[in-house]
């Protein structure tokens, strides 16, 4: 179980008793998560912040630079990324290591290495690729993330800009080099204590202000706009799906369902590829929360050499010839009706992650309201079933192994002469802005499975 699920359950308690919100409305959703991040990032800042003063303590600045700096220098920015992609935070949540690693006097470039590659790539990423692409593209996807974070952290390691970082980041390390050989444990404990609530104090406002900009806008994601305008026969795909994306702030398992229904409207795999990387990797929220330990001027070279890497890979993906896998049971609705068999029972499920987006928010409402509005015989007869499945509580591993759920997905499963035949759709994803499309797709399909 996710160790920040009691955090969930006091944010839905604060958001659903407390204040008393409507479930499933944007609002009610944006307080939530404003909650629940706000929370989260604050633990982390503080036991991060607490745990590398600890350490740094026994550490002295100089011996860390050393060994990152040395003849293996290219090595450190390595094993940040590496890093960073094991550790699946999102872009605002990254930050309290990268401040901890800056605090601890590992070289700029490296931790900058780290920043990019935790939100950009994760294990949620990699398995919901390689169920959607397969395992060429999956690895090719997380290689070049990864490239992206070496490349942009070695670049901005040699631009020597550590002039642009907050002056108050680098003063204690001169203390700790001096200092930290003859501190007893007390001595540690309580320099770690002061310093990480020093930190908070410097920051505190510029993370309530990122997170709410976050809440305000996360999840949500312009498909329509970008299948329109970002389809794959125009050159300036790319770098407009990049600049879409900066702005907005969702993680990786929110983001790649789009990124199907994108793929199967005629978008490239390269153009929503770069969209999401953008989404995850250069957020408005995670700048704001940066601009306290640095000055604009290293959050515009830090968002334009990943920009530039970003852009680069959807290019080099928009030359690949590349198809989406078939689902493996592909549930038949081109048959012609004599030939189709009628199904016993259909379930509709929506499964989703603790943090749920606007795209999957909506995606539940307009399904749940389909199967009521149009299915109340086959419902009383208990010939449907609709439910919306949160694959991080426990009770649900087995169902979300059974459909082969993750993240956010909508799969239908028509039971004919007993047997499952269970089937993702991601074509509902890029219905979401049309609520009449949405529903008359989802009724025509629910009744071409019951052969009516």
């Amino acid at each position: 179980m996710d160790i920040f699920y009691p955090i969930k359950i006091f944010a839905d308690w604060i958001t659903y008793a407390v204040f008393s919100l409507a479930p499933k409305t944007i609002f009610a959703e944006a307080i939530n998560f404003f909650i629940y991040d706000t929370i989260k990032i604050f633990i982390l800042l503080s036991v991060i912040i607490f745990a590398v003063s600890i350490i740094r303590s026994f550490l002295p600045p100089e011996k860390i630079r050393n060994i990152l700096s040395r003849k293996n220098k290219y090595l450190g920015n390595f094993f940040a990324a590496t890093l960073g992609i094991i550790t699946p935070f999102c872009s605002c949540s990254a930050i309290p290591l990268f401040l901890g690693f800056v605090e601890a006097g590992v070289p700029l470039g490296v931790t900058f290495s780290f920043l990019v590659a935790s939100p950009m790539i994760n294990e949620v990423a990699l398995v919901m690729l390689l169920g959607i692409f397969g395992l060429k593209i999956a690895l090719i996807y997380i290689i070049s993330g990864l490239a992206i974070a070496v490349f942009s952290g070695v670049i901005i390691g040699k631009l020597k800009v550590e002039n642009l970082v907050e002056s108050f980041v680098f003063n204690n390390q001169i203390k700790n080099s001096e200092n930290g050989n003859k501190m007893s444990w007390k001595e540690r404990t309580q320099y770690a204590k002061n310093y990480t609530f020093g930190i908070i104090k410097k920051v505190w406002l510029y993370i309530l202000i990122g997170i709410g900009l976050g809440a305000l806008i996360h999840g949500y994601v312009p498909a329509d706009f970008l299948a329109q305008y970002a389809s794959a026969d125009k050159w300036y795909s790319v770098p407009l799906a990049t600049i879409i994306g900066i702005p907005l702030y969702s993680n990786v398992a929110g983001v790649i369902p789009i990124v199907n229904a994108l793929f199967e409207k005629g978008v490239a795999l390269g153009t929503v590829l770069a969209f999401m990387m953008a989404v995850t990797a250069l957020s408005l929220p995670e700048f704001m929360i940066l601009k306290k330990v640095m000055k604009t001027k290293l959050i515009i070279i830090f968002a334009g050499v990943v920009g530039i890497g970003i852009i680069f890979t959807g290019y080099i993906f928009n030359l690949m010839p590349i198809e989406a896998k078939s689902p493996n049971n592909q549930i038949a609705t081109n048959q012609s009706k004599e030939e189709r068999q009628s199904a016993e029972k259909i379930q509709v499920f929506v499964f989703y992650a603790t943090q749920r987006c606007y795209s999957c928010i909506t995606i539940g409402k307009f399904a749940e309201e389909t199967v009521n509005e149009y299915f109340q015989p086959e419902l009383r007869d208990e010939k449907i079933e609709f439910l919306e499945i949160n694959i991080d509580l426990p009770e649900n591993k087995e169902i979300a192994r059974k459909f082969q759920a993750g993240g956010s997905s909508f799969y239908i499963n028509a039971i004919i002469d007993g047997q499952d035949n269970i089937a993702e759709d991601a074509t509902v994803w890029r219905l979401i802005n049309n609520e009449a499309k949405f529903k008359n797709y989802l009724k025509n399909k629910l009744n071409n499975l019951f052969n009516k």
